[in-house]
C-alpha cells in the first residue's frame, strides 16, 4: 500500500474544490487537471470525489496525498541516492582545464 493512501480526508478541515479552483491553486491550466484526473494520476475518492458529473477536489489533502506519494516514489529509488552519493565521492576536478 502506498504511504499517501492511508491518508483519509478531514472533511471538517477540507475544501472541496472545483476543478477550476484547484487549477488555479496548483497554477495550471484547467485541462490539466481534468487530464490529470482523466490519466489517472488523480484518483476518485482519494484526491477528489465525484457524484455524477460534479467534480470536488478534496484540498489540502489532495496535496498532502500527492506529497507523500512523491517522497515515497524518491525514497524507493535507490540507483538514484547511490549515483548521488558517488557523484559526491568523486569530489571536484581541480585539474579540469590544465
Amino acid at each position: 500500500m502506498a504511504m499517501g493512501s492511508h491518508i483519509k480526508p478531514d472533511f471538517d478541515n477540507c475544501d472541496l474544490l472545483t476543478v477550476e479552483d484547484f487549477a488555479e491553486k496548483m497554477k495550471v491550466a484547467k485541462s490539466t487537471a481534468h487530464d490529470w484526473i482523466a490519466s489517472g494520476e488523480l484518483v476518485d475518492g482519494k484526491h477528489y470525489v465525484r457524484i455524477r458529473s460534479v467534480i470536488r477536489i478534496l484540498w489540502p489533502t489532495v496535496i498532502e496525498i500527492l506529497y507523500a506519494e512523491a517522497n515515497e516514489k524518491r525514497l524507493a529509488k535507490p540507483e538514484a541516492l547511490q549515483l548521488q552519493k558517488s557523484t559526491l565521492q568523486e569530489g571536484i576536478n581541480l585539474s579540469y582545464g590544465k
